[in-house]
């Protein structure tokens, strides 16, 4: 061990001590220590990071595991030599130029050096080892897995983060590219980072970002969105890929429950008694269903999906102020969920009596961004009305069971008065159990703290 570690390079310095060379296994912990570091042998079994002061307030097993992996990212960034404050059991003084290298034997083990840095160096010691006490910080604190895959070198470095992403121990999945496809969906292949590449000419830093799915240790798939930046060599070959992965699960059931949900209301559009409509006005993007335009009197082929044709449906001076305007005033009030009476112009030119209803969402700047809504006709005075503007029950409850959701109506004292076919389903009660109990009666939530 008194040789220079393979593919290192030391600096030279005033004095002649010799550089310590040390031997770190993946987990970066010390195997062994030439003669040059104090207490060579004391030195075995600790972590390598220990030796070093990163400026990062952050201490114990997790912090010591994060700033191992900052140096290796940084050696894998090509810094060949690294400023850092180290401590007297370097056997080097206080500034020390770091040297860290893969070793070629497959066992995933690093070389060190640590050589004295001359007093010139200290701009570069403290620039150094605050950056690499940041990056440590979001390695260890961060929500985002960090990877580094050098195709050329045959290198590979799967942050602790990346691997916790996936249910997973640092130590449970190794360092190799293999562990990326292996637990790549199989319909999300493209998504390896070696299969995202753009043809083209002449070497080129190319940033991506795509969104795949990988098996936790579960068994389940978990969805993920990786960014980072590749880079292609004259040829157009690719030499390196790193970045960042995020969990973006969440985010990903929204969206799918939010199509669903669209594709549902679209399906009940056709020959529902209740006529539907979107408007989403951050977009422009309109749908009236059909049920919607055989209600008024036409053939759902004669009238447009668009804003100008639910405008030209209202009286004049609901429509003078604009489509945003009528919706946003519907019901008197701001909130999110509305209702109200209203009118709407007959194929026969008569006008007819509905009741509008649906879910308003604002902007930042609290204008109508959409209105997800429905409208049904009211009936004759005495036809199942209970009140001006209020909707029959039966025509409410055949709306209501179609949805795949429960949904339980309570009056202002909590008693039940309404129920759909599902809530009967998911409750296990008939509706005569539910309608006119309270809803604990029916739908105990059990705290588990």
């Amino acid at each position: 061990m008194n040789e220079t570690a393979p593919g290192t390079k030391t600096h030279e310095t005033a004095e002649t001590i010799p550089p310590a060379v040390l031997l770190v296994d993946p987990a970066g912990n010390i195997l062994l220590a030439n003669a040059t570091a104090t207490e060579a042998g004391a030195l075995r079994g600790r972590p390598f990071a220990a030796l070093f002061d990163f400026d990062v307030l952050a201490e114990g097993p997790e912090a010591l595991a994060a700033q191992w992996d900052a140096l290796r990212i940084a050696a894998h960034a090509g810094q060949q030599e690294i400023a850092l404050k180290a401590g007297t059991n370097t056997g080097l003084g206080h500034r020390v130029l770091l040297g860290l290298s893969p070793s070629d034997d497959g066992t995933g083990n690093w070389f060190a050096t640590l050589a004295q840095a001359r007093d010139d160096d200290s701009a570069a010691n403290s620039r150094d080892a605050v950056a690499l006490g940041a990056a440590a910080l979001v390695i260890e604190a961060g929500e985002e897995g960090f990877f580094d895959i050098d195709f050329k070198a045959g290198r590979c470095l799967l942050s602790p983060t990346w691997k916790r992403l996936l249910g997973y121990s640092p130590s449970e999945l190794t360092d190799d590219y293999g562990t990326w496809t292996r637990l790549l969906h199989p319909e999300d292949s493209g998504a390896a980072p070696d299969r995202l590449v753009r043809k083209g000419k002449g070497a080129a830093h190319r940033a991506f970002s795509v969104e795949f799915r990988m098996r936790h240790r579960l068994g389940h798939w978990v969805w993920l969105q990786a960014t980072g930046v590749q880079l292609t060599e004259e040829d157009g070959v690719l030499e390196r890929a790193c970045g960042f992965m995020a969990d973006v699960s969440e985010r990903k059931e929204m969206e799918e429950s939010s199509q669903a949900a669209d594709e549902r209301m679209h399906s009940l559009g056709g020959e529902s008694p209740l006529g539907l409509f979107d408007a989403n006005f951050e977009t422009g993007e309109f749908w009236l269903s059909d049920s919607l335009k055989r209600m008024v009197g036409y053939d759902p082929a004669e009238l447009p999906s668009d804003a100008e044709t639910l405008l030209g449906l209202l009286p004049a001076e609901d429509a003078e102020g604009g489509l945003p305007y009528w919706l946003g005033a519907l019901g008197g009030t701001a909130s999110a969920r509305t209702s109200g009476s209203g009118r709407l112009r007959h194929r026969d030119g008569c006008w007819l009596p509905v009741f509008v209803g649906g879910h308003r969402s604002y902007s930042r700047t609290r204008e109508l961004a959409r209105f997800v809504g429905y409208v049904c006709e009211s009936p004759p005075a005495g036809d199942g009305m209970s009140a001006a503007g209020q909707t029959p029950a039966a025509i409410v409850k055949g709306a209501l069971d179609t949805l795949a959701e429960g949904v339980l109506a309570t009056d202002p004292r909590g008693r039940i008065v309404l129920s759909n076919l599902a809530a009967e389903r998911l409750l296990g009660r008939p509706r005569e159990e539910i309608d006119g109990k309270t809803v604990p009666d029916v739908y105990r939530l059990v705290h588990g703290a």
